[in-house]
């Protein structure tokens, strides 16, 4: 859900997908997921299968990555979790992952976040050497 759809009326939510976003680094491998699946089981009887089905991890530094994806794409991202949770190979890996290995098409990912704050970062640069303006390929 983005900013722009807040507040959401609870008779639009249509799906819901657990997404847990971690900070540092959390290496995501299929053995991984199993502990934490194993451990969701254990310490929460009734918990609804589907929903652990659907559970995403998502390291922070991907977070910048999906935006770009999803800017350049066009894919909502709902529409993005979907194919990433029904491909048995990329549902138990990160996004970096997913993008390296199905959408090399589309790389480098950069939101326009990043793009506005590099060139703010080579305004400066240029700024501070005196003037000279540094054309620096993309």
């Amino acid at each position: 859900m983005l900013r722009n759809d807040l507040p959401a009326e609870p008779r639009n939510i249509r799906s819901f997908y657990p997404v847990v976003i971690t900070y540092g680094t959390f290496p995501l491998f299929p053995i991984l997921w199993r502990i934490v699946e194993e451990e969701i089981k254990r310490k929460i009887p009734d918990y609804d299968p589907e929903l652990l089905n659907k559970l995403q991890i998502v390291q922070a530094d991907e977070l910048e990555v999906i935006e770009a994806f999803l800017e350049i794409s066009g894919l909502p991202f709902e529409t993005l979790l979907q194919k990433k949770i029904a491909d048995p190979v990329y549902k138990q890996v990160s996004f970096h992952s997913l993008f390296t290995g199905e959408f090399q098409h589309l790389r480098p990912l950069k939101s326009r976040h990043v793009k506005q704050v590099f060139d703010r970062f080579i305004e400066d640069l240029s700024v501070k050497t005196f003037g000279i303006k540094i054309d620096i390929p993309e």
